[in-house]
């Protein structure tokens, strides 16, 4: 649909993969030209490969293809890829903008990146995000006062980058913290399972007593 409303059909064959090697940048475009002994003219080629790690939203995935088939097109059609984001790549972003006026195309992908992992320095309070647990605390520091690094606690995120509310324990759950000792203590040598079960009937003789009284 892009290449059919904006660049008129002019980008056949550009292929478009996903990549879980881009960590920090959302999209990037490889451009390359060849041709055979027995042409005279170069074919120029662009591909483009999309991070499935920041692209965590419709909007972000569409923003950002946009943004890489301007610069496919500003090398196929203009033979020009530099600088990156010259006038042939704006005069395609222009373009773009007229057709999709919802779809920013920058000159770069700012986006609030959602780490899974996230070190903080003791020192001047830098936090450093990453997609995996790959920072050595003991061997590494911070890289701008070389304070000592610290592994935050792992918090869940929505596609948006939003932290996800911690889930408040059931009453069952508060129950079975309470009475699960004392509880397993008179059974004897009854199961974890058989526990379980007694827990859950008491719970509900509970919820029975406490429902009679309202």
């Amino acid at each position: 649909e892009f290449d059919a409303k904006v660049f008129g059909g002019r980008l056949g064959g550009t292929q478009v993969t996903w990549s879980k090697r881009l960590s920090s940048t959302a999209g990037i475009t490889r451009c390359s030209k060849s041709r055979s002994a027995a042409a005279a003219d170069w074919h120029y080629e662009a591909r483009i490969e999309l991070s499935c790690k920041v692209l965590d939203s419709e909007e972000r995935l569409q923003s950002t293809l946009l943004h890489e088939l301007c610069h496919a097109a500003a090398w196929m059609v203009d033979h020009n890829v530099k600088p990156p984001h010259g006038p042939q790549f704006k005069a395609w972003a222009r373009r773009a903008q007229r057709v999709y006026p919802h779809l920013p195309v920058t000159t770069c992908h700012s986006y609030d990146i959602a780490y899974k992992f996230r070190y903080e320095c003791q020192g001047c309070k830098t936090v450093i995000g990453r997609h995996s647990k790959s920072l050595d605390t003991d061997k590494m520091a911070c890289g701008a006062c070389s304070g000592r690094l610290l592994l935050l606690p792992t918090q869940r995120v929505k596609a948006d980058g939003t932290p996800v509310a911690a889930r408040q324990p059931s009453g069952f759950s508060l129950f079975v913290k309470e009475h699960f000792a004392s509880v397993k203590g008179g059974m004897g040598g009854a199961s974890h399972g058989e526990v379980m079960r007694e827990l859950s009937r008491r719970h509900k003789l509970q919820q029975a007593a406490a429902a009679a009284t309202t």
